[in-house]
C-alpha cells in the first residue's frame, strides 16, 4: 500500500514537472497537507465536502495573501485528477473555482485607489534618474522590469542568453516563468542599450556557476529578498511608494495607453485570459480626467454638417503630334484674320 501511495504521488510530481522548482515545492507540500486533512490517498476521488473542509481550514489559519498559493495548489491537483487520471469530470474545474475562490481574483477590482498600483511618468523617471546616478545594476534592473513587465522572480532568474539583441526579444524559460509558460516578449532598443552597457562595463566578475545570470550582486545572482531591499531603499530615497510588482503594473498601463488593442497588450504581458489583462490596465484618475475633458462632447456642440465630396481636378488632355500641328495652323490662321 505504501509503494502504491508513493507511486501515485510520483505521477502527480511528473504532471507538474514543467512548473518552476519553487512553485513545484510549494504545490507538493500543500497537496500532501490537503490529503492528510481530508484523509484521502493520492489518486482517489474527492468530494465537494473535501474542498469545503480545505477552504474552512485555510480561512481559519491563513491570511488572504497566504491562502492564494494554498488554493492554487489544490486547484492544480484537481486538474491532475481531471486531465491525467480521468477520475473527475470537467465539471470539477468549475466547482473548484466556486468553492476555493481566491481573494486575489477580486483584489484588483476592489482596489479603490488605483493610483497606488502604478507609477506616474514623473515618478518612474525620478526613480530611473536616481538609480542611474547611484548604481548601474539597479538602473538596469528597474528599466528591464518596466520594459518587459517582468515579475520579481523572473527578473532574478533572467539569463544573458535569454535576451536576443538582434530580434529585440526576451525569452521567458518555462522554469523561470509563472505557471511554467514559455514565452517571447518584445523589448525596446533603448532598454537593450542599457543592458548592453551594464553587461559590458558594470556587471562585474561572476562567481563559479553564476555566469549565466544577468543581474549579479557581488558576483552572485540577485536574490528575491535583496530585490525587496533595493526597492525599499529607493522608496526612502525618492519618497515614492515602490515595490517590485509595481513595474509590471506600470509597464502594462503605459503600453495600454498607446496600444488600444487589448490582444496585443495581453500577448506582451503573457496572460491567457484578456480579463486578467484588464486588471493590469489601470488608468489613473489623472488619465481619466484628461481623457474626459479632451473627448467629452460640448453641451452646445452643433451637429456636424457633412461636406459635399469635392471633384478631383481632371488632368489636361494630351495632344498627338498631328493634333498639335493642326492646332498651330488654326492659331496662325486666326491671328492672320485680325491683322
Amino acid at each position: 500500500m505504501q509503494k502504491e501511495k508513493l507511486r501515485a504521488f510520483e505521477n502527480y510530481l511528473t504532471y507538474i514537472q514543467k512548473v518552476r522548482p519553487e512553485t513545484r515545492k510549494t504545490y507538493t507540500i500543500t497537496v500532501r497537507q490537503f490529503l492528510r486533512l481530508i484523509e484521502k490517498e493520492p489518486d482517489k476521488p474527492i468530494t465537494e465536502n473535501d474542498l469545503k473542509t480545505w477552504n474552512t481550514f485555510c480561512v481559519d489559519k491563513y491570511s488572504d495573501k497566504s491562502k492564494v498559493p494554498k488554493y492554487s495548489a489544490v486547484k492544480q491537483y484537481i486538474n491532475y485528477l481531471i486531465d491525467e487520471k480521468k477520475i473527475l469530470d470537467d465539471s470539477w474545474e468549475r466547482k473548484t473555482k466556486r468553492i476555493l475562490k481566491s481573494p486575489r481574483s477580486t483584489g484588483l477590482r476592489q482596489q479603490t485607489n488605483i493610483d497606488k498600483l502604478v507609477l506616474q511618468p514623473k515618478e518612474y523617471q525620478k526613480i530611473f534618474e536616481t538609480a542611474k546616478s547611484r548604481n548601474k545594476m539597479h538602473y538596469t534592473l528597474f528599466t528591464t522590469m518596466f520594459s518587459i513587465q517582468a515579475r520579481r522572480f523572473e527578473a532574478c532568474g533572467l539569463w544573458i542568453e535569454d535576451i536576443d539583441f538582434k530580434a529585440k526579444k526576451v525569452h521567458f524559460r518555462p522554469e523561470n516563468a509563472k505557471g511554467g509558460k514559455e514565452a517571447w516578449v518584445s523589448i525596446t532598443q533603448e532598454c537593450l542599450d542599457i543592458i548592453q552597457d551594464y553587461k559590458d562595463n558594470y556587471r562585474g566578475t561572476p562567481e563559479p556557476g553564476e555566469e549565466k545570470f544577468l543581474f549579479l550582486r557581488d558576483g552572485w545572482r540577485l536574490s528575491k529578498t535583496k530585490m525587496f531591499e533595493i526597492h525599499k531603499e529607493y522608496q526612502t530615497l525618492t519618497e515614492i511608494e515602490l515595490h517590485p510588482h509595481k513595474w509590471r503594473h506600470t509597464g502594462c498601463t503605459e503600453y495600454a495607453k498607446r496600444e488600444k488593442d487589448v490582444k496585443k497588450v495581453q500577448t506582451q504581458c503573457r496572460h491567457e485570459n484578456p480579463e486578467t489583462t484588464m486588471k493590469y490596465i489601470n488608468y489613473t484618475s489623472q488619465d481619466l480626467e484628461k481623457s474626459y475633458h479632451e473627448k467629452f462632447p460640448s453641451i452646445n456642440a452643433k451637429p456636424e454638417v457633412p461636406t459635399p465630396p469635392q471633384k478631383e481636378p481632371q488632368p489636361a488632355p494630351q495632344l498627338t503630334p498631328k493634333e498639335y500641328k493642326e492646332f498651330l495652323e488654326w492659331k496662325r490662321n486666326k491671328e492672320m484674320m485680325y491683322q
